[in-house]
């Protein structure tokens, strides 16, 4: 008798197992992860832009225009900066375009942007656009004014992310971080930490 209860056991066991088996099999597989649109990524397309320029007045002001200036911009800087758009429509449709990742607070990314305006001549019809989060807007007209940003307009620029661009592509490296986009906004290469101009000069043209 014991011998056919053991004997039972193992058939039922056996039954429940199969049973398991044909559920699992039947079950059907989870679907896969949706990939992430992610724009860090070799050959990426540029995500939507609105960058908020500050193209400032290459004068400071005097006198009436002075008075007629915003008293919070008036105080800081002595000029009343004059913002633009920037959207993807606005990039060259010939040359590459650099939008450098930086906070105006960073030592790095201030010699970069000297290292930059040195080599100026070099960047031909490049254009550089350094882009930053909207919570350090108080210091843009510092970096602006220390800088002498203005003296290297239209090739240099500054503006304020609107768009969730940095959140998008910062690789949460280091600072700045170059991200190069070909004419058809194609990214062609990332350089965390900063370039010189030998690994730059690749993508100039």
């Amino acid at each position: 008798m014991r011998n056919t209860l053991l004997t039972s056991i193992f058939v039922l066991a056996a039954g429940v197992a199969a049973a398991q088996s044909k559920a699992i099999a039947q079950t059907p597989a989870p679907p896969a992860k949706e990939e992430k649109n992610t724009y860090q990524l070799t050959g990426a397309p540029l995500p939507p832009l609105k960058l908020v320029t500050f193209d400032t007045l290459a004068k400071k002001l005097t006198g009436r225009e002075l008075k007629k200036a915003n008293k919070k911009n008036r105080q800081r800087w002595g000029y009343e900066p004059v913002t633009n758009i920037i959207t993807e429509q606005d990039l060259s449709a010939k040359h590459n375009t650099f939008l450098m990742i930086f906070n105006p607070n960073c030592g790095h990314c201030e010699d970069q942007t000297e290292y930059l305006e040195k080599n100026i001549d070099q960047l031909k019809d490049t254009r550089v656009i350094l882009v930053g989060n909207k919570l350090v807007v108080q210091y843009m007209g510092d970096f602006i004014k220390n800088l002498k940003l203005n003296d290297y307009s239209p090739t240099l620029s500054i503006a304020i992310d609107s768009a969730d661009y940095i959140n998008q592509t910062f690789l949460y490296s280091a600072l700045p971080q170059i991200n190069i986009y070909s004419p058809e906004h194609k990214l062609l290469k990332v350089f965390s930490g900063g370039a010189m101009m030998d690994s730059l000069a690749a993508y100039v043209k």
